[in-house]
């Protein structure tokens, strides 16, 4: 995924945003989805939820064991944090649209947000720990 918007850009999102959830390195990212959600670019929005969903996923993988045991199946991390899989399917089925440029909407741009945002709650309602 490019990051053709600037900084600069994205502090045009600030009004109202999600991005403290994420660590500080993460914040950027967070805030490019909503920025292209307003600009209405909506798949580029999906398609950046997959960075922000794939370290969320990392950092709770990351507290069920060191680097060498930690679970590395999407499916089993999200079962570690509470969260169905029927919404991850509904998630990749709007990853896929957005990769193959079909038709996405608005409403598809918010629940792919909104289930990143799902994954980074639940991996913070675990604690602190070492990887965000």
């Amino acid at each position: 995924i490019s990051s053709a918007v600037p900084d600069t850009d994205v502090s045009v999102a600030r009004g109202f945003s999600f991005a403290e959830l994420w660590p500080e390195a993460e914040r950027a990212d967070a805030r490019h989805v909503e920025l292209d959600i307003a600009r209405g670019g909506y798949g580029q929005a999906i398609l950046r939820t997959e960075r922000l969903v794939a370290r969320s996923l990392a950092a709770a993988a990351s507290l069920a064991g060191g680097a060498a045991e930690a679970p590395r199946d999407p499916a089993l991390v999200l079962s570690l944090l509470g969260i169905a899989g029927p919404a991850y399917l509904r998630y990749r089925l709007l990853v896929r649209a957005a990769r193959e440029l079909g038709p996405v909407t608005v409403e598809d741009a918010l629940a792919a947000y909104h289930f990143a945002l799902d994954v980074r709650r639940s991996r913070l309602a675990l604690g602190p720990g070492s990887a965000g």
